[in-house]
């Protein structure tokens, strides 16, 4: 627990240094803030209750962070993105494979060539 601790006060620094105005500042604190009223309780008669906030501290951050992960991920671009580049790389004489190859290589995406041959004669249907 010790550690955790520890990473959740050296988060809250971190918050606090890189924030760029004074908002982001209020917000973490008052992130720290609605934990400690919780912790501070009469009811909560733990012996580390004043760690245990920073503890979930970490935890709220965690969680924030993945929800920044998966709006990141929603962003991510797919062959369809691409199709303009298809085109250019045809009229360079390029192959479908050779497309196919440049995207997995290049991009990162795994896209057949059969697949992006449609998607180009799909868009100069249009």
């Amino acid at each position: 627990m010790n550690e955790i601790v520890k990473a959740g006060v050296e988060k809250f620094y971190q918050d606090i240094m890189a924030s760029d105005n004074i908002e982001d500042i209020k917000k973490h604190i008052d992130d720290l803030l609605k934990l400690t009223y919780r912790y501070a309780s009469k009811k909560n008669n733990r012996h580390n209750k004043g760690l245990k906030v920073f503890e979930e501290y970490l935890k709220i951050d965690t969680r924030e962070n993945k929800i920044k992960r998966a709006v990141e991920k929603e962003k991510k671009k797919t062959y369809k993105d691409y199709i303009s580049k298809f085109i250019a790389l045809r009229s360079k004489n390029f192959s479908w494979q050779k497309i196919s190859d440049y995207m997995q290589d290049r991009h990162n995406i795994k896209v057949s060539r059969e697949t992006i041959r449609q998607a180009v004669k799909e868009f100069e249907n249009v």
